[in-house]
């Protein structure tokens, strides 16, 4: 019997990205010789002594502070890259940390599903000089160069202008591949629309209030100012685990007997969710961002925490994928302007990239030194 290689894929220990998801379900279920145990970060100590992996991949939130976990980057120059820099001792022991997994396990690539776990890998192999590639997999649509740092062996980007703002920085082209985000296969499924509406109690015009897999608390003021035209819109708010945030929304649902309002905490299939609106509405979060293109939803994105989030909302509006709003109000203006003049084109096949993603980290896998 062949025992295949396994892929260690570490998640947040706060949110699942859609994108690990696609990958590990594609892996274990496509690809021969190979198999992918997912993770949280906060399992890695309890994990390591049980598990052999050949390849190791790393997700991790995205809403940081960048500031202050660069150690003060925007005074470093990206083409020096990292080296010389002071780290504080428990910087080195996270890299210490990961050096210990690909020994170990003597992994042949670390798979950095962000910005974050892409600077902790880099800085390690610089400190430690192990030989496993680091294959940068951003979760942005563009560069920005107070994150987006330089030292992987290979990147995977969303668009061409990305790949050609690495190669102007001095990245071989050769190292870089554009690629959609990959697609789990649950965003795939047989319902309609309609189906989908009465699964979740909505009607027409309908708005999806998304706040993440956290339940960011941003979406209460957009919500607030729903509920005062309430006869207007039927309105999901999905509040992942954020039961704090739940409970003060279903406070106010019922003393204002809201009864075209639907609240959701973690649930599976939220793609139907997606689906069955007519506007979503979300701060940054490369999910919702992801699931309301796959479904040519339209996308009305406030409230970006850090620059390189209101480059991508710029990026987005430009290429026609989402709208931009400054504030809460202009949130529900635009929400007016969609539901009163655009029609949602569903009929388009989506095509996922998810396979031609795993067949590039394959084909690294595969090259010799």
């Amino acid at each position: 019997m062949i025992v295949p290689e396994k892929i260690i894929l570490i998640t947040s220990d706060l949110y699942e990205d859609n994108r690990a998801i696609a990958l590990e379900e594609y892996i274990n279920g496509n690809v021969f010789g190979y198999h992918i145990i997912k993770i949280k970060e906060n399992q890695i100590i309890s994990q390591v002594r049980k598990i052999k992996s050949h390849f190791i991949c790393y997700g991790k939130k995205h809403n940081i502070n960048f500031e202050n976990f660069y150690d003060n980057i925007k005074s470093v120059k990206v083409k020096k890259g990292l080296k010389n820099r002071k780290v504080s001792k428990k910087s080195i022991g996270k890299y210490k940390e990961i050096n210990n997994l690909v020994n170990r396990f003597n992994a042949k690539a670390l798979f950095c599903l962000n910005t974050s776990t892409l600077y902790e890998c880099i800085r390690a192999k610089e400190k430690f000089g192990f030989s496993a590639k680091i294959v940068a997999c951003f979760d942005s649509f563009t560069f920005d160069k107070k994150t987006t740092l330089l030292g992987a062996d290979k990147y995977i980007v969303e668009n061409t202008q990305f790949k050609e703002d690495l190669v102007k920085l001095g990245v071989e082209k050769s190292n870089i591949v554009v690629k959609k985000f990959p697609v789990k296969k649950e965003a795939l499924f047989s319902e309609s629309k309609e189906e989908c509406k009465t699964m979740f109690s909505l009607t027409d015009k309908s708005i999806l209030l998304y706040g993440g897999e956290v339940g960011d608390k941003k979406i209460l003021e957009i919500f607030n100012l729903l509920i005062e035209i309430k006869d207007r819109f039927s309105v999901a708010v999905y509040l992942g685990e954020n039961i704090i945030l739940y409970q003060k929304m279903l406070k106010i649902k019922n003393e204002k007997s809201l009864n075209n309002v639907q609240l959701f905490t973690t649930i599976n299939n939220v793609e139907k969710l997606f689906f069955a609106s007519d506007v979503v509405v979300s701060t940054y979060d490369i999910n919702a961002i992801n699931i309301a293109k796959i479904f040519k939803k339209p996308l009305v994105l406030f409230s970006p925490r850090r620059d390189v989030e209101e480059n991508d909302f710029n990026y987005l509006e430009k290429n026609n994928y989402g709208y931009y709003s400054k504030d809460s109000s202009d949130v529900v203006v635009k929400i007016f302007d969609i539901t009163n003049n655009y029609q949602t084109n569903t009929t388009e096949e989506y095509k996922s990239t998810t396979a031609e993603v795993v067949n590039y980290l394959m084909d690294i896998l595969s090259e010799k030194e």
